[in-house]
């Protein structure tokens, strides 16, 4: 393949992938403001913790309440 073909196949696979990407991303229509209230609630709490933020009718956020409910709570210890 001569140098222009690999110029060609590159920009081919990143427009690729950032049109996958994009899709994927679109579809899930998440905010990415923060929320003050859930930040002043975890502030007051002073230690390290994790909060899954779920968005109605969107698959994955269906899949990860399933599992955590599944899982419930874990001990600290």
């Amino acid at each position: 393949m001569k140098k222009w073909g690999w110029g060609v196949a590159v920009f081919a696979w990143i427009v690729g992938i950032t049109l996958v990407m994009g899709s994927l991303s679109a579809l899930h229509n998440l905010s990415f403001f923060p929320d003050k209230t859930l930040r002043s609630s975890l502030v007051a709490q002073e230690k390290w913790t994790l909060t899954h933020v779920l968005g109605q009718g969107c698959k994955c956020s269906k899949i990860v309440y399933e599992y955590l409910l599944q899982r419930g709570p874990r001990s600290l210890h």
